[in-house]
């Protein structure tokens, strides 16, 4: 029962602890840029050596907005500013809300400082704007209004999932390969996971892991995937299996020790879901930032 309530607690704020463990000396984003959104921009907040802090970017149509986190007192804090045109901006302090661990949809709700209900809700995929895919939709319902639009994860470490979804063709051919190979008899040494995803040489190269039959990368973007084991002393690429990403039907919820969120395609349907290691705390920060919390 300990265990239980412990690896509650981690799935409840290890997405949000995730982005707070480290400083960058990147220039602050631009609100407006890489989406279609109206001329309603927020700078994000700089640190003392001008990095921008840890969070999302929010645009659509009709708004901007901006998720940073923090940490005061030894908790998390969840601020989100919110700007639309014509209208003063709105600034709510935010908390995860439980009931994403059910379907698979990470979402936010609070108050702004003029006591306006604000519900701020992510989900993985491929969303579509300003001529590119973006790695989450975003939903925002501010009062009685509501707005939608794309996301996109700023701060120290931008984990690699947030290209996923141009690696999502190679990802299927690479699977597609692996039924009619060699390769067909490792997938019965466990499902298949995406564990990291890059290009080298000028091609996609995917990282598997097949239950505990080892690492294997898949270069694609030839005339046929070629597989090539990795060796058990290979160093990890940079944020190796933070997430993981299982494509296809998603696990169950609480599967192992995964905190699993739901991807999406263009059109809505699930594709796939990501998973965080809640009890191994990869992709979750300090665990020391816990303390004190519900």
């Amino acid at each position: 029962m300990a265990r239980t309530h412990v690896v509650t607690r981690f799935a409840a704020f290890g997405g949000v602890l995730l982005l707070t463990a480290c400083t960058t000396s990147a220039p602050p984003p631009d609100m407006a840029q890489d989406f279609e959104s109206g001329s309603a921009t927020i700078t994000a907040s700089t640190g003392s050596a001008g990095s921008a802090a840890p969070g999302y970017v929010l645009a659509g149509a009709a708004f901007s907005g901006l998720i940073e986190f923090d940490e005061q007192d030894g908790r998390p804090v969840i601020l989100y500013r919110h700007a639309v045109d014509g209208a003063p901006s709105l600034v709510a302090e935010l908390d995860p809300e439980r009931s994403w661990l059910s379907d698979g949809v990470r979402r936010f709700e609070g108050v702004s400082d003029r006591g306006v209900p604000v519900e701020v809700e992510l989900l993985s995929g491929v969303c579509r704007a300003g001529g590119r895919d973006h790695a989450r939709f975003a939903q925002v319902r501010a009062g009685r209004l509501s707005y939608e639009g794309c996301a996109r994860e700023i701060g120290p470490r931008v984990r690699w999932s947030e290209a996923l979804p141009r690696y999502l063709e190679p990802i299927e051919a690479c699977l597609e390969a692996s039924r009619s190979s060699a390769m067909a008899s490792l997938r019965t040494a466990g499902p298949a996971r995406v564990i990291h995803a890059r290009g080298e040489a000028g091609a996609p190269v995917i990282r598997f892991q097949f239950g505990e039959a080892g690492r294997w990368d898949c270069r694609a973007g030839e005339s046929r995937p070629q597989w090539s084991v990795v060796a058990a002393d290979a160093p990890d690429q940079p944020g190796e299996a933070d997430p993981v990403y299982a494509p296809g039907r998603p696990p169950a919820a609480g599967d192992g020790c995964y905190l699993w969120e739901h991807v999406r395609g263009p059109d809505g349907a699930v594709i796939g879901a990501l998973g965080d290691d809640v009890c191994a705390g990869v992709g979750v920060g300090a665990p020391a930032s816990l303390a004190g919390l519900p």
